[in-house]
């Protein structure tokens, strides 16, 4: 099991999703301009009812598919 940071995704997912002139912004995610947001890579596959998952968001200390 290997985890490690994505800190250019960081960059990438401003520009996209969160800034205010992104192209798949979504106004119910303003609060994500002023948040700390933390990325990673890891190879630890997920899946949930035989989908395969690829990315999650958790708040605060890492749990759910981070625990595998």
């Amino acid at each position: 099991m290997c985890f490690g940071s994505a800190a250019d995704l960081a960059e990438w997912a401003s520009v996209f999703f969160i800034d205010a002139a992104a192209p798949l912004r979504n106004p119910d995610h303003e609060h994500l301009h002023s948040a700390s947001i933390g990325f990673l890579w890891t190879n630890v596959s997920n899946a949930k009812k035989g989908r395969m998952v690829i990315g999650t968001a958790e708040p605060g200390a890492p749990q759910g598919a981070i625990g595998k």
